[in-house]
């Protein structure tokens, strides 16, 4: 199929900056896999935005909703409790603050989330006007309600959310903060320390000459635990119960090791089995005409971009990322400057 794409195209008075400067091929294989191909990079993330929007905008709505604290709004009270942990954690605002840091110090870069929400727009306006089906989930039933419009810092609050959900550790941080206050000797068990003196990083002369991991706390007595304590643990789990800790694994082999030479990377995220699917598989390629992507692979629905995939020359995956103590290690601030830039690292 052929999208639209004149310079003032999409049925919009918009300038370039805001259509396509060609138009865009759209293809879907037998898998379902949608391939878009475009003349510029920022042309096929308006395809992909376009795209995803059109397979899955209810959920790409939900995603938004709930990073954004906004999912009692339509689905009841029984999501109020994780719409105020939304909040708390600030995801909205992240979003915020990655889009203005983005426009600042990597402008390419955002141009191409701010073409993705074009993209997405320009099918809900088609939804808007009638001129493409509501989508399953916006009308009958109980839920009765029209998609809105899509921000770029919205977008990347969704990322946030996710990023968050999967490397959070405030769990382990509290359950650490009551050891140290509380009972000192069981910090001491090796629950939270290495198995063994080591960093995941290879051997360099600045990690050779520093000294092994320390203790993570100063022994301290331990303090009596408040009678509140058990009740105050228990609405904190289930506050964050939303949230709860997860785990995933990944793997690769060199090609030294395969049969036909090339490099293998195998990947779990571990996320849950949901219909439709978290994942959203669709290949970018604008290399082939003026750009410079060809990309494909899985990204979450409600994000730009390609999350778990390849290029022509590179694969990657998603993991879980839990900091622990072997991630830590001391470092001597030579220059103020240094120390300032640390400080303000977001």
């Amino acid at each position: 199929m052929w999208m639209c794409g004149l310079v003032y195209g999409c049925g919009t008075d918009e300038p370039y900056e805001a259509a396509l400067s060609e138009p865009i091929s759209v293809r879907r294989d037998d898998m379902g896999v949608v391939h878009i191909n475009a003349a510029t990079d920022a042309d096929v993330y308006y395809g992909a935005g376009y795209m995803q929007a059109s397979d899955r905008l209810f959920q790409m709505d939900l995603m938004r909703r709930r990073a954004l604290g906004r999912r009692a709004e339509v689905l009841g009270p029984s999501m109020a409790n994780d719409d105020e942990l939304m909040l708390r954690i600030g995801i909205r605002r992240l979003g915020a603050e990655n889009e203005a840091m983005m426009r600042a110090e990597h402008p390419e870069s955002v141009r191409l989330v701010d073409a993705w929400v074009r993209g997405v727009n320009a099918r809900i306006d088609e939804v808007l006007a009638g001129d493409a089906p509501l989508p399953y989930g916006f009308g009958g039933g109980e839920l009765d309600y029209q998609p809105e419009h899509w921000t770029s810092a919205e977008a990347l609050a969704v990322g946030k959310m996710i990023v968050f959900g999967n490397a959070n550790q405030i769990q382990y941080d509290l359950l650490a903060t009551v050891l140290r206050d509380y009972a000192p000797r069981a910090f001491e068990m090796p629950l939270l320390q290495p198995l063994r003196n080591t960093f995941i990083l290879g051997p360099a002369p600045a990690m050779a000459a520093s000294r092994a991991p320390s203790t993570p706390a100063t022994r301290r007595a331990a303090g009596a635990l408040p009678d509140s304590a058990a009740r105050e643990l228990h609405a904190f789990l289930a506050h964050m119960s939303s949230l709860g800790p997860g785990a995933s694994n990944n793997w690769a082999i060199s090609g030294a090791h395969t049969a036909n030479g090339r490099p293998m990377i195998a990947n779990d995220p571990h996320q849950p089995l949901k219909s439709p699917s978290l994942m959203w598989a669709h290949h970018m390629n604008s290399a082939d005409a003026d750009g410079t992507l060809d990309v494909v692979g899985f990204g979450f629905v409600g994000t730009p971009s390609v999350q778990l995939g390849h290029n022509r020359h590179i694969a990657w995956a998603a993991t879980t990322t839990y900091p622990d103590m072997m991630d830590v290690w001391d470092v001597e601030l030579l220059e103020p400057t240094y120390a300032w830039a640390i400080s303000k690292w977001p």
